[in-house]
């Protein structure tokens, strides 16, 4: 790839790239709600947790489910982040690349 490429690459991937800190924050005012997992584009589990949040007024157990999962993922925002972080890198080098249909340089 060339420099006007990489820097292509990084300037698209640190303007859309996704705050630990925001996931974070998310995660303990909104954690029942599977906030931090919209944020971080988890929208199948972030759905789940909004699931059994809401289920868990009608069963209580379920209640812990959502608290043991916001729980592991004080733990698996930072991976969770740097995997978004890998997708988007990814998808600008290809459209640098010209491999995707809306890239800059084909």
């Amino acid at each position: 790839m060339s420099l006007q490429q990489e820097i292509f690459v990084e300037q698209k991937v640190s303007n859309q790239k996704k705050s630990k800190g925001v996931a974070y924050l998310l995660l303990i005012f909104f954690g029942g709600l599977g906030a931090h997992r919209f944020y971080l584009e988890s929208s199948t589990s972030g759905i789940i947790i909004l699931l059994a949040t809401i289920f868990s007024f009608m069963f209580l157990p379920l209640i812990a489910i959502t608290v043991i999962w916001c729980f592991i993922d004080l733990f698996l925002i930072p991976s969770l982040a740097d995997k978004h972080t890998d997708k988007l890198r990814q998808e600008a080098r290809l459209e640098a690349l010209g491999l995707n249909k809306n890239g800059p340089f084909s």
